[in-house]
């Protein structure tokens, strides 16, 4: 929403706004399958929030120096490639920590969120004419909120999911503050045979 204010040529900024996309998706479908979906969206939204918050640092400390403009454009290309790899891996992740009969209802409510959230967003236009910085500083702490919040998620990577509410609750329980990149502790079956005890 804001290439066009970014430092340098409009031109050139909204292409490389675009071609940020392609490079995220790549990246993405590299560290899904590697790192896992938690690791992905994780590390997305915090390059996301540090770009977005170095970009604004560089960009009201630096009184027309156009070295430090152009690296807050480089910044800001970072962070939007960080929150396109970490957004999109969040739609992979989503339909996975419900139970097979709520998987339908639990997409569908996110997808609201996230919609609410979309029609909120463009306001940041406004919002930027009168304090400039907000904007930013605002995504950058929530890419930091859901940063913090996926680590109550586990990992979905590599595991048959729960079909059950009790066999989501035990996963949870067991697997929710899993950091070790790739699978996480306990397989849904492992987790049936505790529910069973």
């Amino acid at each position: 929403m804001t290439s066009s204010d970014l430092y340098g040529d409009r031109y050139l900024n909204f292409f490389l706004s675009a071609a940020v996309e392609y490079f995220s998706a790549f990246i993405e479908y590299l560290c899904l399958a590697r790192i896992g979906r938690k690791w992905t969206a994780i590390i997305g939204h915090i390059i996301a929030a540090v770009g977005l918050a170095v970009a604004t640092g560089l960009t009201y400390t630096a009184g027309g120096n156009s070295g430090m403009l152009t690296a807050a454009t480089a910044f800001m290309l970072i962070g939007k490639m960080g929150i396109t790899t970490g957004y999109s891996s969040i739609y992979l992740t989503t339909p996975e920590l419900y139970p097979t009969n709520m998987r339908n209802i639990g997409l569908g409510v996110c997808s609201f969120m996230e919609k609410v959230g979309s029609m909120i967003a463009p306001f940041s236009r406004n919002v930027s004419s009168e304090i400039k910085w907000l904007p930013p500083c605002v995504f950058a702490v929530m890419s930091l909120i859901t940063v913090i919040l996926f680590a109550f998620v586990p990992e979905t990577n590599g595991v048959e999911l729960p079909q059950t509410v009790e066999e989501l609750s035990e996963w949870y329980r067991v697997n929710k503050f899993e950091l070790r990149v790739g699978k996480n502790r306990l397989a849904t079956k492992e987790v049936e045979n505790i529910v069973k005890e």
